[in-house]
């Protein structure tokens, strides 16, 4: 047995290796001696809701990427590759999320959220990015988190260029192309803001509808470990939210987690981030990243690493996803849109079922221990409030409480500029980033957009107009970058991100702006409501 104890300190090492060649490589978070990327000439204002918009727009103009490239698949299993073929060429144009921190790859939800922006701004660009992603939809349905189209091994040594990359996907996953990982499931919301731009467009449905089934039948098929409904991510970067404080005992395991509790200090990042990387080590080395065996956790309890969570913002956004798709198919097949209705209704009796906590009165997630136990994460963070995307199908009761008791609480997720991403009545609530560990705090744009997605649901759009007026106060006071602290509005992290630009959305659909489609690229005049 001493053989199996030295298998989580050799990955851990491995994750730690990779953790200092990170920090030594990579830009993590601008500062005072790296350039700024963005052309200091172009206008970033965000005094009007009308200024954020044109922003928006501008930023996302700059991380476009766009050409062509060849791709040559090794011999796998055709349902594990994006295509049987051996060799083919590919066209790719899509948009990166900063210039700042992260590389010119494409993220799936990222760009699921450029899509929703780019619907109201330029429809094209928003068919074309989601064309350009599930051209590496594996051959199951899968689509991964991440698709580095740039990824050239020759071009890199001929122009010597320096990357980490080659070291980390070596040790992490199947193929450098792509990650063996896939994200939060927001796609169907992104093809749905294309569908109200042009309804009449059945032909864009019958194009994308079918691969997101694929994609969400995968989900179902693959990740469904009890078979109860719930899904299950197998690390932290499958729902966006990494380092999210409900995954710090499935990560460290829960003594590390109280001896932190009582020393009342936050985690170190060196105590959490060599875990994300020794897990996919773990994944790559001693599962092959066959999932179906990652899913039984065959090796997980004889000392490798593993990590799998039943996060209830995942199964709500799924769960909800399947309703979008419901809808979509129904204007063109069926028997497709049943198919979906009878998924979607599975999903939302699961989370309504198994993830109310009734003591706590509230949505809470859950892992598997080393005995393959089922053990609830109870710590409040904002995915707790992602149920209210189930609308209907949650009981009223349920829906006031997360508005009433958590959302609207001032000692909860109602700050000045939410919505935290920690109920600052957690001790794990650290509202300054400090520790380059995100999702501990500070609000984001996405998971902002996904809270008002759910009011409307619950026909609460009272609510999302006092939110959206405090996401955009936050805008006007730091302009648009990754996260924000949500007392003080102070900007962390990229400027610029990408789906922080989502506020477009909500700017659009609540009415504070509007405009033809191609107001913003024709130089037209922007309607603002505000006086």
């Amino acid at each position: 047995m001493a053989g199996v104890k030295v298998i989580p300190l050799l990955l851990f090492a491995i994750g730690a290796g990779c953790f200092e060649s990170l920090q030594t490589n990579a830009v993590l978070q601008l500062e005072p001696d790296v350039p700024f990327p963005y052309p200091p000439e172009l206008n970033y204002s965000t005094a009007t809701p009308a200024d954020i918009v044109r922003t928006c727009q501008t930023l996302l103009e700059l991380h476009e990427v766009s050409g062509e490239t060849v791709r040559h698949w090794p011999k796998k299993p055709d349902n594990i590759r994006p295509s049987p073929e051996n060799e083919r060429s590919y066209r790719y144009h899509f948009y990166r999320p900063s210039l700042i921190k992260y590389g010119a790859s494409q993220w799936l939800w990222d760009d699921g959220a450029h899509m929703i922006t780019w619907s109201h701004l330029n429809l094209t660009n928003s068919i074309i990015d989601l064309r350009t992603m599930l051209q590496m939809q594996l051959q199951n349905g899968m689509i991964p988190e991440v698709i580095n189209w740039l990824y050239e091994p020759q071009r890199l040594v001929q122009q010597n260029i320096s990357t980490t990359d080659g070291i980390t996907d070596f040790l992490e996953y199947s193929s450098p192309f792509y990650t063996d990982l896939t994200q939060m499931p927001v796609l169907p919301f992104s093809l749905r803001a294309m569908h109200e731009q042009k309804p009449e467009d059945l032909d864009l449905l019958q194009e994308f509808v079918p691969s997101l089934v694929r994609y969400f039948d995968w989900w179902a098929d693959t990740r469904d470990v009890d078979g109860n409904g719930l899904v299950s991510i197998i690390h932290g970067w499958e729902s966006g939210l990494d380092a999210s404080p409900i995954y710090d005992i499935p990560y460290i395991g829960e003594s590390l987690v109280n001896r932190i509790r009582k020393e009342h200090r936050q985690i170190r990042l060196l105590e959490l981030y060599p875990h994300f990387i020794s897990i996919l080590a773990g994944y790559k080395w001693w599962y092959r990243w066959d999932q179906q065996r990652i899913i039984r956790m065959e090796k997980g309890r004889f000392g490798a690493p593993y990590f799998l969570v039943q996060d209830v913002a995942v199964n709500s956004v799924y769960a909800a996803g399947w309703g979008v798709l419901a809808d979509l198919a129904s204007k063109f097949n069926g028997t497709l849109a049943e198919h979906c209705r009878k998924r979607q209704a599975t999903a939302q009796q699961a989370i309504v079922q198994h993830m109310w906590d009734p003591e706590l009165g509230r949505f809470v997630s859950f892992y598997k221990d080393a005995q393959k136990r089922t053990r609830a994460l109870t710590t409040e963070v904002v995915q707790s409030l992602f149920p209210l995307l189930l609308g209907n199908a949650l009981p009223p009761e349920m829906a006031d409480k997360i508005i009433s008791e958590q959302l609207l609480n001032p000692d909860k997720f109602w700050t000045p500029y939410p919505v935290p991403t920690v109920a600052k009545s957690e001790p794990a609530y650290a509202p300054v980033f400090r520790e380059r560990l995100m999702w501990r705090g500070p609000s984001w744009g996405f998971t902002n957009w996904f809270v008002m997605e759910g009011l409307m649901q619950c026909g609460r759009e009272d609510v999302a107009r006092q939110l959206l007026d405090r996401w955009v106060a936050a805008y006007q006071k730091s302009g648009i970058y990754e996260h924000w602290n949500p007392e003080t509005a102070e900007p962390y992290g990229s400027f610029g991100l990408g789906m922080s630009t989502l506020i477009t959305d909500w700017l659009f659909r609540l009415g504070l702006v509007h405009g033809p489609d191609d107001s913003f690229r024709e130089g037209l005049t922007l309607l603002t409501n505000a006086t």
